[in-house]
């Protein structure tokens, strides 16, 4: 199993930039696509996810989700994450409690 792991600083998240940083990727892999991807929800980043590797599957964190999702409606973000873990988990108890 081989691990790649990167960094890369960005002045713009664009579409263009992300794709060339999948592609980079991928030539640092010596050509090999991953299979899943898990990202915060970032349109340009998703976008760029399905041109640059079409089969990948693309999976949402959802902690990254409310929090990046969070900063934007203004909220606060634990309490936007138990509103999400509830919604999209079917967790009635929220996060950081255990299930009954």
């Amino acid at each position: 199993m081989r691990v790649i792991v990167a960094c890369f600083l960005f002045v713009q998240e664009t579409i263009e930039d992300f794709e060339w940083v999948f592609k980079s990727l991928q030539h640092a892999s010596n050509g090999h696509a991953p299979s899943v991807v898990l990202t915060y929800g970032d349109h340009a980043m998703a976008y760029a996810l399905k041109s640059t590797w079409p089969n990948v599957t693309h999976l949402l964190c959802l902690w990254h989700f409310a929090q990046k999702r969070g900063e934007e409606l203004e909220a606060d973000s634990w309490k936007f994450m138990v509103v999400v873990s509830q919604v999209v988990l079917g967790d009635s108890n929220g996060i950081g409690r255990p299930f009954n």
